[in-house]
């Protein structure tokens, strides 16, 4: 599913909706290079927004992401309208729509649980129109900082890939991986002495990024002794 231009209906608008420049000069911006949101530049709106991209990029199970991405155009409690933070496209379903949220601005909702003001105004809105909607806060991913940390890092090599893939030197890096112990970035760039190391590790991370090859990448920070395995994949 691709949504990378807006389009207007009575009830709703999609995005990526233009974050107001008063809004960009007011708060924290940032910029980040997508590859899931069609190679190009997202905006967020904080700090926690940035973690939610990066989150998404290094989840293979994700395959689109769109920032600002639905504006309901009604009235929401005190707000004109109402837009929503990220949404998701999994490998499976339709788009979650998410709003993202520090755990402190939550609210109690009328089943007792804490959510976003408003939530309970915006689930039937959203229900009626067939929109999946959730939300997340900090807590959410807290328990991958390592990963995102290491996507903050993994990401600009990857997007390199992606606009000019090297297949060839991609299926060497595997078959190097499938050994049964897996083999470290280190030994991949010294198998590869032809090659710039830059660019062979732009490829490890776009074998990553697709769920090719997996690495410890939760467990601790990347450097050129961890190991990467091969990701079998069934016929």
């Amino acid at each position: 599913m691709t949504q990378s231009t807006m389009r207007t209906g009575a009830p709703f608008t999609f995005g990526p909706i233009p974050i107001p420049r008063n809004r960009q000069i007011a708060q924290d911006i940032f910029r980040i290079y997508s590859i899931k949101a069609g190679m190009r530049v997202v905006t967020c709106e904080s700090g926690l927004e940035a973690l939610a991209i990066y989150d998404a990029e290094a989840n293979p199970n994700i395959t689109w992401l769109c920032e600002q991405p639905l504006q309901l155009n009604q009235p929401i409690g005190k707000r004109p309208q109402y837009t929503f933070d990220l949404a998701l496209q999994y490998d499976v379903g339709d788009p979650v729509h998410l709003e993202i949220k520090p755990s402190t601005r939550l609210v109690q909702s009328a089943n007792g649980q804490k959510a976003p003001p408003y939530w309970d105004k915006l689930k039937p809105v959203c229900e009626n129109w067939g929109f999946n909607i959730d939300f997340r806060t900090e807590l959410d991913y807290a328990l991958r900082s390592q990963l995102i940390t290491n996507w903050r890092t993994l990401l600009p090599f990857a997007s390199v890939a992606y606009r000019d893939p090297d297949e060839e030197l991609e299926t060497r890096i595997l078959n190097l991986s499938s050994r049964r112990t897996g083999v470290s970035i280190r030994q991949v760039c010294a198998a590869e002495p032809d090659q710039d190391s830059n660019t062979v590790i732009a490829s490890i991370a776009r074998l990553l990024h697709q769920g090719r090859l997996s690495a410890p990448l939760n467990e601790e920070r990347v450097t050129p002794n961890m190991i990467l395995t091969e990701v079998l994949r069934e016929s």
